[in-house]
């Protein structure tokens, strides 16, 4: 029941990135032009993703402009994620959202995407985030049960080592820390 211009004022007011999707009619609305030119005044980054053969005008055109699918433009995520994380210094702030994506994974296909996009940037997991993850896949059965992930490549557990140099055991759907036997060398 909002005023639709104050909602997207208020958007603009607290963004820290413009993602604008270059449409081909994309130029030909005055509330476009305004947006792209209240970022550059705020000094905000912006990502343009060009959808169908339209360049980027005005200000932004001096960018590149990411190419994508205008029937899939969901393709070009990686692609967005990875400007934000390492050209806009965001990596950590990534991280949770990423891990909450994958927790509420909805389907195999999902999973499979979902940890690959969680895979490539993720390098260290805290114990918090550790705990999470391990709860979303025991409580999910698109995680628990997807063959992408436990099949015997074991991408989920080789991950999980990776990023917490600890070793890990599966049973059932359930994943747990493996604690090392300590050899005290007394025989019995």
């Amino acid at each position: 029941m909002e005023v639709w211009q104050h909602e997207i004022e208020k958007g603009l007011a607290t963004m820290e990135v413009m993602l604008t999707l270059i449409t081909t009619d994309f130029h030909d609305n005055v509330w476009t032009n305004q947006e792209i030119g209240y970022a550059l005044g705020n000094s905000i980054p912006i990502i343009a993703l060009k959808l169908g053969n339209k360049d980027p005008a005005g200000f932004i055109a001096e960018r590149q402009a990411l190419k994508a699918d205008p029937e899939h433009p969901e393709l070009a995520a990686e692609d967005i994620q990875k400007i934000i994380a390492e050209k806009l210094g965001q990596r950590a702030r990534l991280q949770p959202a990423l891990i909450a994506a994958f927790a509420a994974t909805p389907d195999f296909l999902q999973a499979k995407i979902r940890f690959q996009r969680l895979e490539r940037p993720v390098a260290a997991l805290s114990d918090k985030e550790l705990a999470q993850l391990l709860a979303a896949f025991e409580a999910n059965p698109q995680l628990h049960n997807a063959i992408y992930l436990v099949n015997e490549y074991n991408r989920f557990m080789r991950f999980l080592e990776k990023v917490t140099g600890k070793r890990f055991e599966k049973q059932g759907k359930v994943v747990f820390e493996k604690i090392a036997e300590m050899d005290d060398g007394i025989p019995f």
